[in-house]
C-alpha cells in the first residue's frame, strides 16, 4: 500500500500533463485545429473558441485517472493464483479502459468549452464528466472481473472434464 502512496505522489503530477496533452492531441487527431485547443505544459490547457474570448482549464489532481488506476492495480491481489497470463492481462484491460475513458472526458470538457464557452465546459466536466467518470471506472473493473471469471470458469470445466474420464 505504502508503495501505491509513493507512486501517486511521485506520479500525479506528470500523468495529468500526460492526459491533458492526450486530450488536447485526441482532439487534433478528430480536425480540431491545433490553434484552438493547446497544451501548456500539460496541465494547463487552452480553449480558444472561434469569435470568443480564450480560456485556460488546469487539470487538477482530481481531474486525473491515476488514484482510480492505482486501486485497480491493488486489486490484483486479490485475484486469484494460478490464471497464467491472464492475471496480468485483464488489469491492463482495466487500466486501459479507464485511462481512455479519462482522456475522453477531458477531451468533452475541452470540446464543449470550444463549441459553447467556459461554462459549458465546466458545466459538462461537473455534471456528465462526473458520471462519465463513475462509469468508465466501475466498467474497467467489471471488465477486469469478467475476464478473470471467465477463465476462472473455463479452468474449472476443464478441470471437471478431466476428472470425468
Amino acid at each position: 500500500m505504502a508503495v501505491l502512496v509513493v507512486v501517486f505522489t511521485q506520479f500525479l503530477d506528470p500523468f495529468r500533463r500526460m492526459e491533458g496533452t492526450a486530450a488536447v492531441d485526441l482532439l487534433h487527431l478528430v480536425g480540431v485545429p491545433e490553434h484552438t485547443v493547446q497544451s501548456l505544459g500539460g496541465a494547463l490547457l487552452a480553449v480558444i473558441p472561434p469569435g470568443h474570448d480564450g480560456f485556460l482549464i488546469y487539470v487538477a489532481p482530481g481531474c486525473s485517472s491515476l488514484a482510480a488506476l492505482l486501486s485497480l492495480v491493488l486489486l490484483v491481489l486479490f485475484t486469484p493464483r494460478g490464471l497464467g497470463w491472464w492475471r496480468l492481462c485483464a488489469p491492463v484491460a482495466a487500466i486501459l479502459c479507464v485511462l481512455t475513458g479519462n482522456v475522453l472526458r477531458l477531451a468533452g470538457s475541452l470540446g464543449f468549452g470550444l463549441i459553447a464557452g467556459r461554462e459549458s465546459s465546466l458545466l459538462f466536466h461537473d455534471w456528465a464528466g462526473t458520471i462519465f467518470s463513475y462509469i468508465y471506472t466501475v466498467g474497467g473493473y467489471l471488465l477486469m472481473l469478467w475476464l478473470l471469471l471467465t477463465v476462472c470458469g473455463r479452468r474449472r470445466r476443464k478441470l471437471e472434464a478431466s476428472h470425468v474420464d
